[in-house]
C-alpha cells in the first residue's frame, strides 16, 4: 500500500494475487477434479457395470458362475477402469474446450482457448507497469507457473481439473486484465447487495 513506484506496485499486486490464486486453486483441484469426473466416473461407469451384469446374468451355466466370480473378484472392475478413465478423459477434454467460459466485463473467455489480449494491448499484451517483470519473487512464481513466458500462446486449457494448465491460464488472465478499470464495474451489469454474514435470512 507504501509503495511508490507504480512499476514495484503493480508487480506486487500481481504476485499478491497469483499467490492468493494459487492457494485457492490448490485448495479447490479435488472438487474440480470430482466435478469433471462425475458425468463418466459416476454415471457411465455405474451404466456400463450393470450391462457387464445383465450380460453375465444371461450367459449359460456354468460360464455364468465364471463371470459372478470375475466380478466378485474385481477381474471385471480392472478391465472396466481403463476404459472408464479413458472415456474421462477426453470428457474433461471436450468440456475445457467447449462447455467453459468465464465472464469478464464486456463478454465472455472461452478457457479453452488462448487468452486473448485486452482491446487495446492487441501489440503489448500486458499494462504498461506488467509489461517486463523485475520483483525477484514474482519472476520466481512466473518461472514455475507460466508455461509461455511473456506471451498468451499456449494459455488455454485442454483439461481443466489439472492444476498447472488452470494456474498457466490464471496468471495471463491476472497479469494482462490488472488494470482494466471495468473490474471495478457493477458484477453481472447491475447493481447489487449482498447479505450481511450474520443478517437474518
Amino acid at each position: 500500500m507504501t509503495e511508490k513506484d507504480p512499476n514495484k506496485k503493480a508487480e506486487l499486486m500481481l504476485l499478491a494475487n497469483n499467490k492468493i490464486g494459487l492457494h485457492e486453486q490448490t485448495q479447490l483441484t479435488p472438487y474440480v477434479e470430482r466435478a469433471l469426473n462425475a458425468p463418466v466416473k459416476e454415471v457411465f461407469r455405474d451404466i456400463l457395470k450393470q450391462s457387464v451384469e445383465g450380460a453375465i446374468n444371461g450367459l449359460p451355466f456354468p460360464a455364468n458362475l465364471a463371470g459372478k466370480a470375475a466380478l466378485k473378484s474385481g477381474a471385471v472392475d480392472a478391465l472396466l477402469n481403463p476404459v472408464v478413465d479413458g472415456v474421462a478423459s477426453v470428457f474433461r477434454g471436450l468440456a475445457t474446450e467447449h462447455m467453459m467460459k468465464l465472464a469478464v466485463p464486456g463478454g465472455a473467455l472461452k478457457i479453452g482457448n488462448d487468452l486473448p489480449p485486452p482491446k487495446g494491448m492487441e501489440s503489448t499484451l500486458f499494462p504498461p507497469h506488467l509489461r517486463t517483470i523485475q520483483n525477484p519473487e514474482l519472476k520466481a512464481l512466473l518461472g514455475k507457473l507460466d508455461h509461455s513466458p511473456d506471451s498468451l500462446k499456449g494459455t488455454g486449457a485442454k483439461d481443466w481439473s489439472k492444476l498447472g494448465q488452470r494456474m498457466d491460464y490464471i496468471i495471463d488472465l491476472f497479469r494482462t486484465r490488472q488494470s482494466d478499470p471495468h473490474l471495478f464495474d457493477q458484477p453481472f451489469g447491475r447493481a447489487t447487495t449482498y447479505p450481511l454474514p450474520n443478517a437474518p435470512r
